[in-house]
C-alpha cells in the first residue's frame, strides 16, 4: 500500500508511456516533490477518486521526511507537465499563487495552516496597540495610585488641623469664661 494515502499500489514513474484522452502517447517526465526527490505515481483507493492515479512524495505519508506533495497524473497531463511543454518551475510558481490564493480566500477557516497571513498583521498592530494601552493604564493606575496616597495624606493632615482648631476653641472658651 505505502503511504498512507488510501492507495492500492505505488509504482515508480522514470519514462513510461501513459495513454492520452486522444490515444496518443507521451513520455512521462518524472516530477520533483517538494523536497527536490522524484516524486512516485500511486493510485488512490478512496471510494470518490478509486483508481486514479497521482504523483506523491517518495515517502510515506505519516514519514518524517515527507512533503505532503501531491498532484493528480491527469491534472498533470492536461497541465502539459508530463510532455514537457510546461516547465515544471512555471508550474510551481502557478500552484503557489493558488495555493496563497485560498489561504486568502479562507482564511478564517484556515488559521492552523498559515492561512491567517493576512489577518496577522492587523492583529499584531491591535495587539501592539492594546498592549501599549495596558501599558498607558498601568502607568495611569500608578499616577493614580500616588495621587491618592498624596490626598490621604493631606486628608490626614486636615484632621489633624481639626483636631488642633478644637483644642485651640476649647481653651479660648476656657481662657474668654474666667
Amino acid at each position: 500500500m505505502g503511504g498512507g494515502f488510501g492507495c492500492t499500489n505505488q509504482r515508480k514513474m522514470k519514462e513510461t508511456k501513459s495513454s492520452h484522452s486522444m490515444g496518443e502517447s507521451m513520455n512521462l517526465i518524472t516530477l520533483k516533490c517538494h523536497c527536490e526527490r522524484a516524486s512516485v505515481v500511486r493510485v488512490a483507493g478512496t471510494e470518490y477518486n478509486f483508481g486514479r492515479e497521482f504523483f506523491s512524495c517518495p515517502f510515506p505519508k505519516d514519514h518524517k521526511y515527507n512533503c505532503n506533495f501531491f498532484v493528480w497524473v491527469d491534472e498533470a497531463e492536461a497541465l502539459g507537465l508530463l510532455n514537457g511543454t510546461l516547465d515544471q518551475d512555471v508550474w510551481k510558481v502557478g500552484l503557489l499563487r493558488k495555493k496563497d490564493n485560498l489561504k486568502k480566500r479562507n482564511a478564517c477557516n484556515d488559521c492552523q495552516n498559515g492561512g491567517d497571513d493576512i489577518w496577522k498583521a492587523p492583529l499584531m498592530e491591535k495587539m501592539q496597540i492594546l498592549s501599549q494601552d495596558r501599558n498607558n493604564e498601568e502607568v495611569w493606575k500608578t499616577k493614580l495610585l500616588d495621587r491618592i496616597d498624596a490626598l490621604m495624606n493631606e486628608v490626614k493632615l486636615l484632621k489633624y488641623m481639626i483636631v488642633l482648631l478644637c483644642i485651640l476653641v476649647v481653651l479660648n472658651k476656657i481662657l474668654c469664661s474666667q
